[in-house]
């Protein structure tokens, strides 16, 4: 079976398991006349119409995509209850590495491209590889911004502690650029493997400040604050997903991948923060 032939046969499964999120009918109302006034007779409502998708996959993705790819996957649980979503967060130089070990990966989602192309000039791709979100970088703070962080060349001062991601990560190679950008020069009290070890930091307050992802910086609003980095010192990322050659389910795989596409998948990551790609 040709790729185009599956692509489209996978085409047509995700657009039936996205109409079936709409398909239930609300109770609706017929107006009958009794003794001169108007009665609503309400309909009974049709059963919850659902996927026959069934089976198992592993979907490893980047840690920044935690919260999108959890609520993700319920939703898609939701319309298809025969399908189990295993997922594993990470950063996105680990999930690569897993790939390379030999480890059982249906769908990977990296935080950069640089990382997916890593998994393509080893062979170890059974797909083409698609960018599905755009994000970007932010300042995140203690909750009410105690140190009174207001630009980004508030990170070089003294009496301010920050924690940044390694270079190894795409978050720290992001907020290095970042720092470049704006000509300063920061001195980390931590370098974290993921960007949620960043935002770990802050909420309990071993650092003053961190660099974290928009999207991150919004997951973690109860307990810290965000300031804003302008425009021209800023970098907007780009998030890729494959099929890698590590997988069981390679049908199913590239449902959840169409999936990510649809108008319902994309106003999920639209949710958490995410752009379009």
């Amino acid at each position: 079976m040709s790729r185009r032939f599956r692509f489209l046969l996978a085409l047509i499964t995700v657009v039936g398991l996205t109409a079936t999120f709409v398909s239930t009918e609300t109770a609706g109302a017929s107006a009958q006349r009794r003794s001169g006034s108007t009665v609503a007779t309400p309909k009974p409502p049709k059963a919850r119409q659902v996927s026959p998708l069934k089976g198992t996959i592993n979907v490893s993705a980047a840690a920044s995509l935690t919260e999108s790819f959890t609520y993700i996957a319920k939703v898609f649980k939701f319309l298809a209850p025969g399908v189990t979503i295993n997922l594993n967060f990470a950063g996105s130089q680990v999930l690569v590495g897993q790939i390379e070990q030999g480890a059982p990966v249906d769908v990977i989602a990296t935080a950069d491209e640089a990382s997916m192309r890593r998994l393509g000039n080893g062979n170890l791709l059974a797909s083409d590889s698609f960018l599905f979100a755009r994000n970007k970088l932010t300042m995140l703070v203690g909750k009410g911004n105690p140190k009174n962080i207001k630009t980004i060349n508030d990170l070089a001062r003294g009496d301010v502690s920050v924690a940044l991601c390694a270079l190894s990560v795409p978050c720290g190679k992001y907020g290095n650029q970042i720092l470049n950008n704006a000509g300063i020069k920061v001195t980390p009290k931590t370098l974290e493997d993921n960007v949620k070890g960043v935002v770990t930091k802050v909420q309990v307050g071993e650092v003053d400040a961190g660099i974290t992802y928009i999207t991150d910086a919004l997951a973690a609003a109860n307990a810290t604050d965000l300031v804003r980095i302008p425009d021209e010192n800023n970098v907007i990322t780009s998030y890729p997903v494959a099929i890698p050659k590590t997988v069981k389910n390679q049908y199913l795989a590239g449902v959840f991948i169409l999936f990510l596409f649809s108008p319902l998948g994309q106003n999920l990551l639209a949710i958490h923060g995410f752009q379009r790609a």
